[in-house]
């Protein structure tokens, strides 16, 4: 006899984006803005991406899940996309902010 114990992960991945805020405008430190997120999963988190403007900004494999927006005055949208490690993907909703110049 044997006994094989299998894992089922059915469950996405949670992320939010913790900063900035929906609709906050912010002012540049140090010529940029830090965006960071939270992202969570119970087996693991795979990957990030960071989408800034419509544009794939940033890929990441590993915490702190942060962007450095760098010298960009005016308004912004931000969204990410997370995997897990059984593949199961969550995208967050778009937050827009603006920076000040």
């Amino acid at each position: 006899t044997a006994v094989t114990q299998v894992t089922v992960d059915n469950t996405p991945p949670s992320a939010r984006i913790t900063y900035p805020q929906p609709d906050q405008t912010v002012t540049p430190v140090r010529g940029g803005v830090t965006i960071t997120a939270q992202v969570e999963d119970l087996v693991g988190v795979a990957r990030v991406e960071w989408w800034v403007d419509g544009r794939k900004a940033l890929e990441q494999t590993a915490p702190p899940y942060l962007y450095q927006l760098a010298g960009s005055t005016g308004n912004h949208n931000v969204y990410l996309k997370a995997w897990d490690s059984a593949g199961n993907t969550y995208q967050t909703e778009q937050t827009s902010f603006g920076v000040k110049p």
